[in-house]
C-alpha cells in the first residue's frame, strides 16, 4: 500500500524538479535593452541601448529588423530581453508600420514610448535615460500627447496608418 502512493508522488516530484527551468536563460546571460534606434529602412540598422551605458552598446544590419537585431546580438555576447524596453526611436515613418509586430516578435512593454527622430538626430551618443525622462516630463506638461506603444498603435489602427509620433530635435521633442 505503501509503495503505490509513495511511487507516483516521486515521480510527481521528479517531473516537477525537471520542470523547474534550469535550462531557461540565466539572469547574468542576458542583456536588458533599455532603448532601441531604427535607421535606413531599406537595409534595416539597429542600434541598441542598455541600462548601463550613456550611449548605444551595439548595432546591426540585417534585411529585416529582426535579422538587425540578431545580429547587433552578435557583439553583445548575451541573449537580448526587450520586454523592458522603455523607447523606440526611428528615423523614417515607415518603422511605424512595424511596431506592432514588433511588439509581438519580442513581447514589448505597451508602456514603451515611441519618437520619430529629425534627420541626423541620432541616439548614439545620447543617454537614453534622459532622453526617456526628457519625453514623460513633456507628456505630463501638456506639452505633447500620450507616446507609448500602447496608444501609438491604437492610433495607427483608428487613423488607418497614421499616428501622432513625436519628433526628435536637438532642441527637444515636438
Amino acid at each position: 500500500m505503501k509503495y503505490t502512493i509513495a511511487f507516483p508522488a516521486g515521480l510527481t516530484a521528479a517531473v516537477l524538479l525537471l520542470c523547474t527551468g534550469c535550462a531557461a536563460t540565466q539572469v547574468r546571460d542576458r542583456a536588458y535593452l533599455q532603448a532601441i534606434e531604427l535607421r535606413s529602412p531599406d537595409t534595416p540598422t539597429v542600434l541598441l541601448h542598455d541600462f548601463h551605458e550613456s550611449k548605444a552598446i551595439a548595432s546591426g544590419k540585417g534585411s529585416s529588423v529582426s535579422q538587425a537585431v540578431a545580429n547587433a546580438a552578435v557583439p553583445v555576447g548575451k541573449t537580448l530581453f526587450l520586454g523592458h524596453l522603455e523607447l523606440i526611436a526611428y528615423e523614417n515613418p515607415a518603422f511605424g508600420e512595424q511596431l506592432d509586430d514588433l511588439m509581438q516578435q519580442y513581447r514589448l512593454s505597451p508602456a514603451c514610448k515611441v519618437a520619430c527622430s529629425a534627420d541626423g538626430i541620432t541616439l548614439a551618443r545620447e543617454d537614453t535615460t534622459k532622453t526617456v525622462e526628457q519625453l514623460r516630463q513633456a507628456e505630463h506638461a501638456g506639452q505633447l500627447p500620450e507616446t507609448d506603444l500602447f496608444t501609438i498603435l491604437r492610433e495607427w489602427d483608428t487613423a488607418s496608418g497614421t499616428a501622432l509620433v513625436p519628433l526628435m530635435t536637438e532642441d527637444g521633442f515636438s
